[in-house]
């Protein structure tokens, strides 16, 4: 066993899970009877961070089933966990005292006692990783009931089951308290710039900052529009809206490619270094990209805008943080094309009327906006560290606990 000693103190021992507690196989709901309405089923993907979420679950007649389903009853308490796919070992306690039923690949344990429960939910929380490893191999993940009924399992004494229990409930309330406190400084740290630029371009409105239309200041250019014969498996990559997600890197590791031999062909479709990128359509429509490095040579995919200025704007950072801003984005959703999926084109982004300062306040906007996203992203980098310590924190914990060491 890789995550648990195997040394224990005395009065301790070592058992397959099989031998503490029965694991409860689910029930092949047939998908061609699922209703709106009836009784819930709890599938694998319900399974959510060790709890058990019913805000997206499938329903069915009993009546619609011949066999008594009662075995593959969930009731409060009980203890749920993946036996296939991507969350394969992941668990989930059932706090719901609404009664759902077992679906196919999820296994169940029923502990009454409460000690012995809380004791297991712990451990089975730290061989997520484990059970995982042992379930590749297959066409997808896939662990079986004799791979869980095997899971060798350090078991103390019923009051020692009682003493560990009560003591990482205490540390992990702290813990917890502690990381929900980070996680509201974290979100707060990340609405620092959010909140800046809003504000900043709000007070624009009411100083008389100049109204123009976006082509009299800046301009967009879509890509290329590529199909699927232009692509080849290596050579130049070309830049669609998921390799651009929002910030300043691009995204090059799942990209499409064209011929080296193509450049030339698509000279107007370069993307450079300080290039200042838009979604134009799906569901990122209007992130931008700030391209802060150099990719050497990429092309640019049709639905991405890419946005030249003249002297009218001191830099394309000032652009940039325009078109973060709220006046910016409530202005471009109010002109999207709704089809099967919201786009904008060249011409309706050109046409919106926004606000413009004076060159130097735009410099001076630029060089705010840049010291806050500079301290903005120092502040969020310390809080993720903190998050990460407060996380490992309870994983070693739980390595002492079932090694006798807490």
């Amino acid at each position: 066993m890789s995550s648990v000693e195997k040394i224990l103190p005395n009065g301790w021992t070592l058992k397959p899970l099989g031998d503490i507690v029965k694991l409860q196989n689910g029930f092949a709901f047939k998908r061609s009877l699922y209703k709106d309405s009836g009784s819930t089923i709890v599938r694998i993907k319900n399974i959510k961070n060790e709890k058990v979420k019913l805000d997206d679950v499938v329903r069915f007649d009993l009546t619609d089933y011949k066999k008594d389903l009662d075995q593959y009853k969930i009731l409060e308490n009980d203890i749920l966990i993946a036996m296939s796919g991507a969350t394969t070992g992941k668990i989930g306690l059932y706090k719901s005292t609404d009664v759902s039923y077992l679906n196919q690949r999820v296994g169940l344990f029923r502990i009454k006692n409460h000690a012995l429960r809380r004791y297991l939910f712990y451990f089975l929380s730290t061989q997520v990783e484990e059970n995982l490893l042992k379930s590749l191999g297959a066409a997808q993940p896939n662990l079986s009931s004799s791979q869980i009924n095997e899971m060798e399992t350090p078991i103390p004494p019923h009051e020692e089951q009682k003493r560990i229990v009560a003591k990482i409930d205490t540390l992990f309330a702290k813990i917890d308290k502690a990381i929900s406190l980070t996680e509201e400084s974290l979100k707060q740290a990340k609405n620092l710039l959010p909140s800046a630029v809003k504000k900043l371009f709000e007070d624009g409105e009411t100083k008389g900052w100049k109204k123009l239309k976006f082509k009299d200041f800046a301009s967009l250019r879509h890509g290329h529009q590529f199909r699927k014969y232009d692509y080849v498996d290596n050579g130049i990559p070309v830049v669609k809206i998921g390799q651009c997600p929002p910030g300043n890197k691009l995204d090059l590791t799942k990209c499409n490619f064209i011929d080296k031999s193509r450049e030339s062909e698509f000279s107007n479709d370069l993307i450079f270094k300080g290039d200042l990128l838009m979604a134009l359509t799906g569901g990122t429509l209007g992130k931008v990209t700030w391209v802060k490095d150099d990719y050497g040579v990429v092309v640019q995919n049709y639905r991405v805008g890419n946005f030249f200025t003249d002297q009218k704007l001191s830099s394309k950072r000032f652009l940039m943080y325009a078109l973060l801003s709220p006046i910016f984005q409530t202005l471009m959703y109010s002109k999207i094309n709704v089809a099967a999926q919201p786009n904008i084109g060249k011409e309706e982004i050109e046409n919106l009327e926004f606000i413009l300062p004076s060159l130097e306040e735009q410099s001076k906007v630029v060089e705010r906006l840049d010291d806050l996203t500079f301290k903005a992203k120092q502040t969020q980098s310390k809080f993720e560290e903190q998050l990460t310590y407060l996380k490992n924190l309870k994983s070693s914990i739980l390595s002492k606990a079932f090694a006798g060491k807490l």
